[in-house]
């Protein structure tokens, strides 16, 4: 299955975003915001994590044909 035929993509995996930051909104962050992007992109790769988040990042990469 490809993503784009005419650039050549094909799903390559995916993750969810914003699982434990969202709620946040415009609000200003901590000083411990790395710490939080650290478990976004943890949890963002696993399940049941990946399906709760708002957002969902496609990863895509391109076929040699």
């Amino acid at each position: 299955m490809c993503v784009c035929p005419v650039r050549r993509l094909v799903p390559g995996g995916g993750r969810g975003e914003g699982v434990f930051s969202d709620h946040l909104g415009d609000a200003p962050v901590g000083p411990d915001w790395d710490l939080v992007l650290e478990a976004e992109w943890k949890a963002g790769a696993s399940d049941p994590y990946r399906h709760l988040a708002r957002l969902w990042r496609l990863v895509a990469r391109r076929t040699s044909a």
